[in-house]
């Protein structure tokens, strides 16, 4: 499916990324006019953020909402972690980006250097 580009008021379905954000909904905004659509996801998947979007129909006849999919997931991969997110996150606010990051890859220490945060 291709969603539309709007705001959607995402559900944090992940108590923990819920307390680092103080609170269990979240603005995202799609800036993009085309975007995919996760519908479901395997039950090994973590799903971090949840919303209902609206999206067109493939005989462009309109357009239709899908209830509670995932916006947000994450799956282990190899030796490594995979981290997927439906929006772009240039058109979200950068506090929002800077929670998300940091509780979704573990172990990520951000430090600032004296010069970078005068600047």
């Amino acid at each position: 499916q291709s969603a539309l580009d709007e705001s959607v008021i995402a559900d944090v379905v992940d108590e923990g990324l819920a307390e680092v954000l103080l609170n269990d909904q979240l603005q995202l905004d799609f800036d993009f006019s085309y975007w995919t659509v996760m519908e479901s996801v395997a039950d090994d998947v973590d799903v971090y953020l949840r919303g209902d979007v609206e999206y067109r129909l493939a005989d462009n006849s309109g357009t239709e909402t899908l209830s509670d999919v995932p916006l947000q997931v994450a799956f282990d991969a190899g030796r490594g972690r995979v981290i997927y997110s439906a929006f772009s996150w240039k058109a979200q606010s950068q506090a929002v980006t800077d929670l998300l990051l940091l509780y979704l890859a573990e172990g990520l220490e951000v430090e600032v250097s004296h010069t970078e945060a005068s600047e």
